[in-house]
């Protein structure tokens, strides 16, 4: 493994699928129980691309590394927005006066290309995020995606 493993950083994240990767950004829609919710980006206005800022926090072993996530993208308001799950599971971008969450990184290959950092993300008690019928990210249901980082800073 890298030393990429105990680093903070920020990137562009991609979901994985057999054929294609998508950006991962939000949906926006003008009803603001709508907006804020981890989806693929599809080109078009009810979503945006957002980047995001990977605070690393602990290693936990070589497979579980412990990130703070925020958003660093300015646009739609959510500059410093911070990852969190709803109620009911579902993945969204939350104002940092929120319960502070750490998300479990389990890296999937060697982490040695800024370009393709493959991993699954977990909430703290280790649940996979997955992705639902409907596009949106949630711990409870949906299949699991893996992840790509593509990372722009440091």
């Amino acid at each position: 493994m890298s030393y990429m493993l105990s680093r903070s950083f920020t990137a562009q994240i991609f979901v994985l699928g057999e054929e294609h990767q998508k950006r991962l950004g939000v949906t926006l829609s003008s009803v603001p129980a709508q907006s804020g919710w981890l989806t693929t980006v599809e080109g078009d206005e009810r979503s945006l691309p957002i980047d995001f800022r990977f605070d690393f926090i602990h290693r936990e072993s070589e497979a579980r590394l412990l990130y703070m996530i925020t958003s660093v993208t300015r646009a739609g308001g959510y500059w410093q927005t911070q990852l969190n799950l709803s109620r009911n599971g579902y993945a969204g971008l939350y104002r940092v006066d929120a319960e502070d969450t750490r998300w479990k990184v389990e890296p999937l290959n060697a982490w040695n290309d800024e370009s393709d950092l493959q991993f699954h993300l977990r909430t703290a008690s280790g649940e996979r995020l997955g992705r639902t019928h409907d596009g949106l990210l949630n711990a409870r249901e949906g299949n699991v995606v893996v992840f790509k980082a593509k990372v722009i800073g440091y």
